[in-house]
């Protein structure tokens, strides 16, 4: 199985986390979609490309704008 590429995970200190795209998840990621790691939400911000690998960027999703992120699926149901 070819590799879809990486995912960085951004921590707002600065910190940044790179592992396998495989890793983390077996579906196609588009902008918006979440994923839980180290004990937290995580929303994809971005795709890039670093020299013809595909990194798609990870940012911790804080607990108000989950909740906001929540109230507009609900209005959308």
């Amino acid at each position: 199985m070819e590799s879809r590429g990486l995912i960085e995970f951004r921590h707002r200190d600065g910190t940044k986390v790179v592992d396998a795209y495989e890793k983390f998840s077996t579906q196609h990621l588009v902008r918006g979609d979440h994923l839980e790691f180290d004990g937290a939400q995580w929303a994809l911000r971005d795709r890039l490309d670093r020299d013809g690998v595909a990194v798609y960027v990870f940012t911790e999703i804080g607990e108000a704008e989950l909740m906001v992120e929540r109230a507009l699926r609900r209005r959308l149901i």
